[in-house]
């Protein structure tokens, strides 16, 4: 968004299962690909990145025991290496652009943008001993963390071999988690120099200024940014975080949840499509894998259970709403999913005649901080 590669075909990378609920039950029909696994042993993969094409990216285990971003494109998995840093590297795909290049992290020391077997490029770190690249736009430019010579955590961008210190919000530390096509970059950063615990802020970075997307203060993280300039993350105030969507126009505007509880939207479209994951009560295990289009809440956990799937997280969807994450299979394998609307259900989402889901109207959101201090009182009561 390697040197070494290798293919592989199993039966559970072809795997499809069709979910036909019925209307009574649910009007969206969901078309599940488990992406396999590398390794027969282990047998963990998960989803992180998809393009229009639907080319994913993420990571998975090898019979060797260690993780290896792979490439998954016209129904294979693709191992695309250790970019030299030899057999015993773990490595990590974070996302994938239009192109198919990938970006992500060699054992969370150096960024890598994987173009192609043998056509590659390190991302050096800004001078210190870690470097995650986490998001690439179409221009090749890649986002992500690393230390400095102080060893202090940077936002960086990186572009033509070189990479640049995106500063911070007036703290120590920040974190670049996502790029738009447009050079708009999103994520998080301390803004108290003497206090770096209690000052997470949201942000973003344009023209070369970074600016916080909540300048009256709270606490939060930016986790994507379309080329519309949307922005989606997570806030919070005092309590459990909440899945916000913020524009220019709009401000800072919480997502209908689950619950009381955690939720997070991690990536956003260009149709403003969010996915992501909450939880719906606590103490619960696992999160639920969430889809929230229109202001609508669609719990694509509760949706696929029929299919014996047990969805975890939502991490990206492409324009077309192809979903991948990763979850438990119907084995009670932890693997990367893909989600493919049905065409009837493209049609019915359309109409927005949509079961299973939590409604807030739009006249009725409220503001993400408004939406946390009610919680945080209802938690304290």
């Amino acid at each position: 968004m390697r040197k070494s590669h290798r293919w592989i075909w199993t039966s559970a990378v072809l795997a499809c299962v069709l979910i036909g609920v019925g209307q009574t039950q649910a009007d969206l029909d969901y078309q599940i690909i488990d992406l396999g696994s590398l390794s027969q042993i282990i047998s963990r993969s998960l989803g992180s990145g998809i393009n229009n094409q639907g080319q994913a990216t993420g990571w998975t285990d090898t019979d060797y025991a260690q993780q290896r971003a792979f490439l998954y494109s016209n129904g294979v998995m693709q191992d695309i290496g250790d970019f030299g840093w030899g057999p015993a590297a773990d490595t990590y795909g974070e996302a994938i652009n239009e192109i198919g290049h990938v970006t992500g992290s060699i054992d969370g020391a150096r960024g890598f943008l994987y173009r192609g077997p043998d056509d590659y490029e390190i991302i050096d770190s800004l001078g210190g001993y870690a470097c995650w690249a986490e998001d690439v736009n179409d221009h090749d430019q890649v986002v992500g963390r690393s230390t400095d010579e102080t060893h202090d955590m940077r936002a960086f961008i990186w572009e033509n071999g070189v990479t640049t210190d995106l500063g911070t919000l007036g703290g120590q530390y920040a974190w670049a988690t996502a790029i738009n096509n447009s050079g708009q970059v999103v994520g998080y950063s301390d803004a108290d120099p003497d206090d770096h615990s209690s000052a997470i802020q949201t942000y973003i970075w344009e023209d070369g200024e970074m600016r916080s997307l909540v300048p009256d203060g709270g606490y939060g993280a930016a986790w994507d940014i379309n080329d519309a300039g949307q922005v989606v993350g997570a806030s919070s105030v005092d309590g459990w975080p909440c899945a916000f969507r913020w524009s220019e126009s709009e401000g800072m505007i919480a997502l209908p949840g689950l619950g009381e509880f955690e939720d997070e939207a991690y990536a956003i479209n260009n149709s403003g499509d969010i996915v992501g994951f909450g939880y719906a009560s606590y103490p619960e295990i696992n999160p639920h894998a969430l889809l929230w289009k229109d202001d609508e809440l669609i719990d694509l956990k509760e949706l696929m259970e029929p299919t014996g799937w047990n969805l975890f997280e939502a991490r990206d969807i492409n324009d077309q709403g192809w979903i991948v994450g990763y979850g438990h299979n119907p084995e009670g394998k932890m693997r990367a999913f893909m989600l493919i609307p049905e065409p009837a259900s493209i049609m019915l989402l359309a109409f927005g005649f949509l079961a299973m889901r939590r409604r807030r109207p739009q006249t009725a959101l409220k503001s993400c901080h408004e939406t946390v201090k009610n919680r945080a009182t209802t938690e304290h009561l």
